[in-house]
């Protein structure tokens, strides 16, 4: 068992990797952050969204992460780079939760 001091923003989500040595947080000050599990090291923030970050979830293979936002829109973020490589927007109201199917190119989500 291990804390992990987030900052001073209210999580809303926290997510392991699929092999277990990464943890993502989303928070109430629009980011996302990427965490060594074991150390408890912050490895990346990922800040690209207007309003609090609402959910997040990591692709089967442990490539990507999705992050979903009260600005109604979801991101796709590659974890090596910490890029955002797809934003879907268009949704009418905040987007609550997101998850990943067995396979990286489907992308759930509920608003």
């Amino acid at each position: 068992v291990r804390t992990i001091a987030g900052g001073a923003a209210a999580l809303q989500c926290v997510a392991f990797s699929p092999h277990g040595r990464l943890l993502a947080t989303a928070a109430a000050d629009r980011t996302a952050k990427i965490w060594d599990a074991a150390s408890g090291e912050c490895k990346l923030t990922l800040a690209g969204h207007t309003d609090v970050v609402t959910s997040a979830a990591f692709s089967p293979d442990g490539e990507l992460l999705a992050t979903a936002s009260s600005d109604a829109s979801i991101r796709v973020w590659n974890i090596e780079s910490g890029r955002c490589t797809k934003t879907l927007a268009g949704h009418r109201d905040a987007v609550m939760s997101v998850s990943f199917a067995a396979g990286i190119d489907h992308v759930a989500h509920a608003s």
